[in-house]
């Protein structure tokens, strides 16, 4: 099926929303109650470092540019959920017709509120009223890089279409259980990344081999409502966590719960390896085509010189990776955000309809 023939169809079958987490973190409202919250919680629990980050909550305008170039490049999502704690930015044009704005009082119960761990905030999506059945998950900070259709994320029987690479940590789960735990702890994201294919194998005797892509992901409502009913104990488990916490299920058990069920289909996709980052520069004619996408934090997006970041920004601007993705981490410095705004705004100069 043709790519213009898959989209006609996803558009009268099964209409697809997208789904953005936003929050500006130096909002002092929002920031006096978080402060306030990371208190109590942190002396009751120990919290990561990436948990309490200030990249985690920092609002660097990704926000503007992400929905540019969803409207360049991805012109069949019907609607566009924005959803926040009691705020907007103040570019947000409120009047357009296919953005909704969310709240979270909306769609989490009050007893979870305040809540600054997006794990939890994701947990609830499938909530927000009037999102299709089908839909997309992103952060403030992914981005469409190329022209792309429904078929990116679902195949024509609307079964959503999982992006990852191989990992030796998931593919070895089944003979490392708990000990693979241990192996990761001081890193948040895989140890919970862990642990919820874990819970996976503990219920259904299968696990997921792959780690997925850190970018747009696509999920269905009927299977987020699944995993909380097959996996209750556990997501009761991660409601009450103000903040990102160790030994916590994370956004991906219903897409596991897809994959363990033959209702998602694997898609292997590569890394751009440092090394090949590296000469990017130098090699003006490479096909990178073959890249799904590029993960890359901002720091090192500076750091890797000016000849990398003016390179790499000619490839993105001719459309060489459908998804791309600038993380800011705890490792990021607000001279490294400035970097990445003048690069990010170079790449997508035409305001989009959701601007004032």
């Amino acid at each position: 099926m043709k790519a213009h023939q898959f989209e006609t169809l996803y558009n009268k079958k099964y209409p697809i929303d997208i789904v953005y987490l936003w929050c500006d973190g130096n909002d002092p409202e929002l920031l006096e109650k978080r402060i306030r919250y990371l208190d109590e919680t942190a002396a009751r629990v120990a919290l990561a470092k990436t948990a309490t980050a200030k990249g985690r909550f920092q609002n660097n305008d990704e926000l503007k540019y992400a929905l540019r170039s969803l409207e360049k490049f991805a012109p069949f999502i019907r609607n566009v959920f924005l959803v926040t704690d009691n705020q907007h930015p103040k570019w947000l044009n409120l009047n357009q017709p296919k953005l909704r704005l969310i709240d979270h009082q909306l769609i989490i119960p009050e007893k979870y509120l305040p809540t600054f761990n997006s794990s939890v905030i994701e947990a609830f999506i499938h909530k927000i009223p009037d999102l299709s059945e089908h839909f997309l998950l992103a952060n403030d900070d992914f981005f469409f890089g190329a022209q792309v259709s429904p078929n990116l994320f679902f195949d024509k029987a609307g079964n959503p279409l999982i992006h990852g690479r191989p990992c030796k940590h998931m593919k070895n789960l089944p003979r490392l259980r708990e000990k693979g735990l241990t192996l990761l702890k001081e890193k948040q994201f895989q140890h919970n990344y862990y642990y919820t294919n874990l819970q996976l194998f503990h219920k259904n005797g299968k696990s997921f081999p792959m780690i997925t892509h850190h970018n747009i992901d696509a999920y269905r409502k009927s299977s987020i409502k699944e995993a909380i009913k097959n996996f209750h104990d556990e997501y009761e488990k991660l409601y009450p966590c103000r903040f990102r916490t160790l030994g916590t299920i994370d956004r991906f058990l219903p897409l596991f719960h897809d994959y363990a069920n033959a209702r998602a289909t694997l898609k292997t996709v590569q890394k751009l390896s440092k090394t090949k980052l590296a000469l990017l520069p130098k090699i003006i004619s490479f096909n990178f085509f073959k890249y799904h996408s590029i993960e890359m934090s901002m720091d090192a997006l500076y750091n890797k010189g000016p000849k990398l970041a003016g390179a790499l920004k000619e490839k993105i601007k001719k459309g060489h990776f459908k998804l791309f993705c600038f993380n800011d981490t705890e490792y990021v410095d607000d001279h490294h955000r400035e970097h990445f705004k003048n690069f990010i705004s170079d790449i997508f100069t035409e305001k989009s309809s959701h601007e004032l």
